[in-house]
């Protein structure tokens, strides 16, 4: 019989005791300047200060304290879309629409191209130690790999890939890639080996996936759900929804008695502890100004 971590054997005590398991914690941070967006949301990144970097699938790039403090630091991108955080702390954004993507510096807000050649609809980033960068390119349904040097290559890609979005990185090296057009969870390793997990929830959309500890957390941008996946499971893990009603609303609380709305951008802090979230106040796709709601996800 395989060992139970602790985690599970609380779980199961809790379980049998009566008491209900604890349920991550969903609340709205509180900001001291709104995010202007139009019916659109791009990625969310944090760094080892805790400081997030959010974009707006618009020309807009933020940072943001944990205390909700909002610093413009972009706004002449065209489709802002996924980030991430470079091994030396610069915010490495892509642009969906230029077929680029930028190094930017949070401090002087002076931003540079570092690809401009090779890519199609670059959406999710995640960089390594060597700076080797790591891109879901949506449209042309592949993973590409940028060398330090800038030359791009196409890691892994066929029938598994259906506008791949959302990509993180384990310590092993391993990439875990979702996709929007389904419900799929890839997993790709050093040697660029992709095979399927398994289906995160249904009715596709999936969009972007944080790992803390040993779980990865999986938004949910069409049926407003963010789902878990223990990888300690095995190779043939489970997901499980830890948030959302499947409401498109903004409302706090524990667990699935909280809502979410059509959320997107994922990204962990430096304690492992907390997640955040971007999600939309308005209408999916207005065309008139809407705002970005972050909300702050307490994993119990």
């Amino acid at each position: 019989m395989k060992a139970m971590n602790a985690t599970a054997l609380l779980l199961l005590s809790l379980a049998q005791d009566g008491t209900k398991p604890a349920q991550p914690r969903v609340s709205t941070l509180e900001l001291d300047l709104e995010l202007v967006t139009y019916g659109r949301l791009g990625g969310l990144a944090v760094d080892e200060e805790g400081t997030l970097f959010v974009s707006n699938f618009g020309p807009n790039v933020w940072s943001i304290t944990p205390e909700g403090k909002v610093t413009e630091i972009a706004g002449d991108f065209v489709q802002a879309s996924g980030n991430t955080i470079g091994p030396d702390g610069t915010l490495l954004q892509a642009d969906f629409q230029r077929k680029a993507i930028y190094a930017i510096d949070p401090v002087s807000k002076e931003s540079s191209p570092i690809v401009t050649d090779g890519l199609e609809s670059p959406v999710g980033l995640v960089a390594d130690e060597d700076w080797n960068l790591y891109v879901c390119d949506c449209n042309a349904n592949a993973v590409l790999r940028v060398s330090p040097e800038g030359t791009v290559t196409t890691l892994a890609s066929g029938a598994l890939f259906a506008c791949p979005n959302g990509i993180t990185r384990d310590a092993e090296g391993n990439l875990f890639v979702v996709n929007f057009a389904n419900d799929l969870l890839v997993k790709i390793d050093p040697q660029g080996q992709a095979t399927s997990l398994l289906s995160v929830g249904t009715g596709g959309g999936n969009a972007h996936l944080a790992l803390a500890g040993r779980e990865l957390f999986v938004t949910k941008i069409k049926t407003n759900e963010l789902f878990a996946v223990d990888l300690d499971e095995g190779a043939k893990p489970s997901a499980r929804l830890v948030a959302g009603s499947g409401k498109a609303e903004i409302v706090d609380g524990d667990g699935i008695e909280a809502s979410l709305k059509r959320p997107n951008g994922l990204a962990v802090d430096p304690t492992g502890k907390i997640l955040y979230m971007n999600n939309i106040v308005g209408t999916w796709r207005d065309k008139t100004a809407t705002k970005l709601s972050i909300r702050r996800i307490e994993l119990p």
